[in-house]
This record gives C-alpha cells, sequence and structure tokens, in this order.
C-alpha cells in the first residue's frame, strides 16, 4: 500500500512538469556541441544599424533587444530604463529565437528550430542548457515572447517601426517606447540606421503591388474589349 501510495505521489508531481514543457535534461557532450554550433560570445558597441525583432523587460526596467545581423549571427543587447547600453553578446541563432528575462543580471534564449533554452550571464556564461517540449503551453509562452508589448509597474513598452502610416506592414522595429502611468510617451530606444532599410523595402512592396495590379486591371480591361 505505502508503495502505491509512493507511486501516486511521483506521478502526481512529475505530471504537471510534463504537461507545462519543462526542461529535458541534456547531456555534457550534447552541451559543447550546441555551444560549439552557436558561438556564443560577448559583444561590446551598441549598434543603431540594424532592426530589433524581440525584447522583453524586467521588473527593473531593463529591456534586452535581439538584432539580427545579415552575416547569420544575432545581437543581444541590453539597456537600462534610460536606455543607456549596458552589455550584450552575439550568436549564430540559426533561425527564430526569442529572448526572456532569467532574473535581473541573467537572459534565457530560446533556440525555435533547435528545441534549446539556455540561461546565460552579463559576460555570455552559459549557467544552464536545455532541451524544451514542444507543446501548447510553451507555444503559448512564444506566443507572449514574440508580442510587441509589455506591462511592467503599470508601464507599458512596445516596439514600433516608426514609419508613420507604413508601421503596420513592418516585418522589423526600430524603436522600444514606454508610456508611463502618468500617460507621458518616451522613447528609450531608438535604431536609426534601420529605419531606412525598412522604408525602402515598404515603398517597393508598395511599389510592386501598385504594378501588379495595374497590368491585371489592363489585361482585363483589354480582354473585355
Amino acid at each position: 500500500m505505502k508503495c502505491l501510495l509512493c507511486l501516486v505521489a511521483i506521478l502526481l508531481t512529475i505530471t504537471p512538469m510534463i504537461c507545462k514543457g519543462e526542461a529535458l535534461m541534456m547531456s555534457e557532450e550534447e552541451q559543447l556541441s550546441f555551444l560549439n554550433k552557436v558561438q556564443i560570445r560577448k559583444w561590446i558597441g551598441d549598434d543603431s544599424s540594424h532592426s530589433i525583432t524581440c525584447f522583453d523587460v524586467n521588473e527593473r526596467g531593463d529591456i534586452v533587444i535581439g538584432i539580427n545581423e545579415a552575416n547569420g549571427r544575432s545581437l543581444v543587447s541590453i539597456y537600462n530604463n534610460t536606455g543607456h547600453w549596458l552589455w550584450g553578446y552575439s550568436f549564430i541563432s540559426n533561425g527564430k529565437y526569442y529572448l526572456e528575462w532569467d532574473s535581473k543580471e541573467t537572459i534565457n534564449i530560446y533556440w525555435v528550430r533547435s528545441s534549446v533554452k539556455g540561461t546565460f550571464d552579463s559576460q555570455a556564461n552559459c549557467l544552464a542548457l536545455n532541451e524544451y517540449k514542444l507543446d501548447s503551453s510553451m507555444n503559448d509562452r512564444f506566443l507572449n515572447m514574440g508580442s510587441c508589448e509589455r506591462v511592467v509597474d503599470n508601464t507599458k513598452y512596445y516596439l514600433t517601426a516608426n514609419l508613420g502610416c507604413l508601421s503596420p506592414l513592418a516585418f522589423t522595429y526600430s524603436r522600444v517606447v514606454c508610456i508611463t502611468p502618468e500617460g507621458q510617451e518616451i522613447v528609450i530606444i531608438d535604431m536609426k540606421g534601420s529605419n531606412i532599410g525598412g522604408a525602402i523595402f515598404l515603398c517597393i512592396l508598395i511599389v510592386s503591388i501598385v504594378i501588379a495590379i495595374s497590368i491585371s486591371l489592363k489585361r482585363y480591361i483589354f480582354s473585355s474589349i
């Protein structure tokens, strides 16, 4: 009877972990292989020429943003609540990734394609590395991490492309803006160099759509004559 009760207790303990998509252990060899593949290292410098792909805000108001470079590497930059650059690191992303504050000084990186979650400190030291199970709860978590809005202590933080009426069509962002409880809107991070590329892309897209519609209308008119 005692064995049966122990078995039930164990099942009740591990079932929530399975349902919530808890981390799956990786061997030391697997961890080293993955870290060699992503090549994460400390990065020094604040580069404002790239677009923001994801972000997160901790309880202190510090902001972490993800930036994709053209050479396949991704940059992670951390700023304080006034927009002062603090630290960062770079890595090979090999696809989509998400960022999440783990504590005031550590960041979680989720490599979606590899189903791996890593926790890193400000020196790019790996504190934990695990695989995760992609289930419905993890998908919900990704939706939250992929959102362009955060609310911390009644202060709203959001990403914007800063392209005026074309902003809703943008795929990436150039600014992190906050709205204080008093309603004041403050630009905390401004990736000024990324606006030009985004504007050019959207203009080309709009012109291409207009040309395609014009050609289709001309063909329809001529076919009707």
